[in-house]
């Protein structure tokens, strides 16, 4: 076991043993942040490893749509849902805003416009935990665990 397993073993431990209102509070709060946090990374047009996104391909007419960045609808903070209960959080989209989000996120034929032509879509992950993330949700979990512990 590493030492990395260990905190991860031990910091664990500590939430299972908070009581459920309070894992809800913490997991609401890491959430928020991890929402921000992939916003910011989506305008940034970065995967969450840190890579840049394939570019996009030109049009007929040979040219690029640089003006408009990618998935800017979609990184809008009313489409990007998150949920925390006392056993996790998640964070991600619901209906079409899911749909077109899969496409983006693994790849796949799409129609461009409803009812129209379609498109073969190159995997451009949006959702996912960056290293920095990982950081945070451990910073986080040991903030919320010694404000808690009464001296």
């Amino acid at each position: 076991m590493t030492t990395a397993d260990g905190l991860e073993a031990a910091l664990k431990a500590a939430v299972d043993a908070l009581e459920p209102r309070a894992r809800r509070q913490l997991f609401a709060r890491i959430a928020q942040r991890l929402k921000a946090n992939t916003r910011k990374r989506m305008a940034r047009e970065r995967a969450p490893d840190g890579t840049p996104r394939e570019p996009r391909k030109p049009d007929r007419t040979g040219q690029v749509r640089t003006q408009i960045r990618m998935m800017e609808g979609l990184r809008a903070a009313r489409r990007m849902k998150h949920k925390a209960t006392a056993d996790g959080a998640e964070l991600g989209y619901r209906g079409v805003n899911a749909m077109i989000a899969s496409v983006h996120q693994f790849g796949g034929i799409a129609p461009v416009t409803a009812g129209g032509p379609t498109a073969l879509y190159p995997a451009r992950p949006m959702l996912g935990m960056s290293p920095a993330d990982q950081d945070f949700i451990q910073r986080e979990i040991l903030e919320h665990i010694a404000g808690r512990i009464r001296l």
